[in-house]
């Protein structure tokens, strides 16, 4: 059992588990052939597809697949007699026997371009997430950053006017009132732009709870949406 379990894993001994699962394969065809034998082929037909080999690898343990079992198998097909229903079974096993490490590869390499893709798709994610990021920081760094040692400047001078010229004082703080109150207003539109939700972030959103239900989401001309005011797609994001 530890080489079917071990040919499933990409290690350096792969090479010696696969060939050890053919001759167990081979014994069980050549003693068993009539109570599934054969069957045990099936288990390193599928591991051999399946597994992440390159195109020449995998070549080079296909056809040591095919001459194994055609070395078991050969002669018992010679020996079946020659009728309309034999002719279409053996045709039948041959193509299962050829066929089979083909669809495991094409299966095994279709799940890793999926994976692949969705590895790509949270690594953009995570990408496009941190630029915002990296933006508002810049945002809040060049304006209110700015602001704030303004204010400080004003507050400090203030402190010391407030005696001697009480009205330089009075204007000060007049100033910094005014810049608080812009920077406020500076604070609000920042957050009211991050929860704004394009057509784009909306779609992924939706698609991520879908999938949770194994629903399949399609859209048709999606991108045109990319085109549209700002100011229109939260509003229409908001009743998707």
């Amino acid at each position: 059992m530890k080489f079917y379990h071990d040919g499933y894993l990409l290690h350096r001994f792969i090479f010696v588990d696969i060939v050890i699962q053919l001759v167990i394969a081979t014994y069980f065809t050549q003693s068993f052939p009539s109570t599934g034998g054969p069957l045990f082929f099936i288990y390193t037909a599928w591991q051999i597809g399946s597994l992440p080999f390159s195109r020449k690898r995998f070549l080079r343990f296909y056809f040591l697949y095919l001459i194994t079992i055609l070395f078991c198998t050969l002669d018992k097909i010679i020996q079946i007699p020659f009728t309309l229903h034999n002719f279409f079974g053996i045709v039948i096993v041959l193509t299962f026997t050829f066929g089979s490490p083909l669809a495991s590869r094409s299966l095994g390499n279709s799940y890793r371009r999926g994976y692949r893709m969705q590895q790509n798709n949270r690594r953009l994610e995570t990408i496009i997430k941190q630029n915002e990021r990296d933006r508002i920081a810049k945002d809040l760094h060049d304006n209110i950053g700015q602001s704030f040692s303004i204010i400080t400047l004003k507050a400090e001078l203030a402190t010391k006017l407030i005696e001697k010229q009480p009205q330089n004082a009075l204007q000060q703080l007049k100033d910094i009132t005014k810049t608080s109150r812009e920077d406020l207003n500076l604070v609000r539109k920042i957050v009211a732009n991050l929860n704004e939700k394009t057509i784009a972030s909306a779609m992924i959103e939706e698609e991520k709870n879908l999938s949770i239900a194994n629903i399949r989401q399609i859209s048709i001309n999606e991108q045109t949406s990319n085109d549209w005011p700002k100011n229109i797609q939260p509003q229409i994001a908001r009743t998707s």
